[in-house]
């Protein structure tokens, strides 16, 4: 008889925080962004959806970021283009540029570098 081993699912090591700033929606992504960050990012999403100002996403304090953290961004950027917004994004890494380049999507956000 063999002993089961618990599946044991690390704490996340980064995070998704969004803040109102009244004329403008701040995402902030920090450390290692993606799939433990699921529900951080679908509230981000959420709050997105429901405003009515102009997003930016700030990745100044992003290490890596896996697929689903650059599906979020897409999904992001999706959301604020059919409510005629742009998002912007604000220093990405150039790991992140590129990747975004790559996909063919970075045409959906307006870069700031800061």
């Amino acid at each position: 008889m063999t002993a089961s081993v618990p599946h044991v699912i690390a704490p996340p090591t980064g995070n998704i925080h969004v803040e109102d700033r009244g004329t403008h929606l701040v995402i902030l992504l920090a450390g290692d962004v993606g799939t433990a960050l699921r529900e951080e990012a679908g509230v981000a999403l959420a709050r997105t959806s429901a405003a009515d100002v102009p997003v930016a996403i700030d990745v100044t304090h992003l290490h890596t970021i896996d697929q689903s953290g650059v599906a979020f961004l897409w999904q992001t950027a999706q959301v604020c283009a059919e409510r005629g917004r742009i998002a912007t994004l604000v220093n990405p890494p150039q790991h992140l540029a590129e990747e975004l380049t790559a996909l063919r999507v970075a045409d959906l956000f307006t870069v700031v570098q800061d």
